[in-house]
């Protein structure tokens, strides 16, 4: 999948939603993806934990796309901020993320409605992986 727009003005970066194996709540994995607001197109996204780690590989995602962006709006998250501080412009806090909030509960309710018929998703980190990869 590549992006339409290899230029933007504004970038949205945000997590998605996250996943607890059975009986280890240690273990929570997340997707954080890539958005931009304007055309609602997910730019890239990176399963991981929440750390500077996964953060960065984010970053490198959108640069191995080619994707440039003058501002990055995200919420106040250290890794974050700390991963795209050489961005000249950054937004950061809850007010400027409710495009991607929409966004994210759009695209929650419909891949789970393609997996199960319920509103929940299976049990297995693999089935989240496979059904976000379905449809994107």
């Amino acid at each position: 999948m590549f992006p339409t727009k290899v230029y933007l003005l504004e970038q949205r970066i945000k997590r998605h939603w996250h996943f607890v194996p059975p009986n280890r709540i240690d273990q929570k994995y997340r997707i954080y993806i890539g958005y931009h607001a304007k055309t609602s197109e997910i730019m890239a996204f990176v399963w991981g934990k929440r750390d500077l780690q996964t953060a960065l590989a984010l970053k490198q995602r959108l640069k191995a796309l080619k994707v440039s962006y003058e501002r990055i709006v995200g919420d106040n998250w250290d890794a974050f901020v700390n991963a795209f501080s050489d961005t000249g412009d950054q937004w950061v806090g809850k007010q400027h993320t409710k495009a991607i909030e929409g966004n994210n509960c759009r695209i929650r309710h419909r891949l789970s409605r393609a997996v199960r018929r319920s509103c929940c998703f299976s049990k297995s980190m693999f089935y989240h992986v496979k059904s976000f990869n379905i449809g994107f």
